[in-house]
Order: C-alpha cells, then structure tokens, then sequence
C-alpha cells in the first residue's frame, strides 16, 4: 500500500468518528410527562353508619360467642 493510501484512509476514519462524536452528543428528545392522579377521597364514617348497621354486628357477635346459632349458608 501506497503511503498517499494510508493516510486518506487514516482521513477517512477520523472523519468518521469524529461525525460519530458529534452525531451521538445530539439534545435528546424530552421524556413524555409522567401523570399521576390523584387518589379518590376517604370515606368517612359516621355514627349514623355505625346505628344502621346494628343489626350485622349483633349477628357477628352472636355468631363468635354462640356459633351454634349461626346460620349454615
């Protein structure tokens, strides 16, 4: 190989890699925007939710204490 090759392909592959620096240092596209909702609001319960639902916890209890009278579903 001529030395006049050698070094036009020595041009070459500098040229390359610099326009492989340039290129890859390149401003990144922005990462789409995260959206986070918000969580639905607590329930708050009341006494009056507690008085209607007697019922169910008398049962609930009747059955822990006496499970022979329960209901077989």
């Amino acid at each position: 190989m001529d030395k006049n090759t050698i070094r036009g392909l020595l041009y070459v592959m500098f040229a390359a890699i610099f326009l492989f620096v340039i290129l890859s240092c390149a401003k990144k596209q922005p990462s789409p925007l995260l959206v986070v909702e918000a969580d639905p609001p607590k329930e708050t319960i009341t006494d009056l939710d507690t008085i209607g639902k007697m019922d169910t916890i008398a049962n609930a209890l009747g059955c822990l204490f006496a499970p022979q009278s329960c209901n077989k579903d």
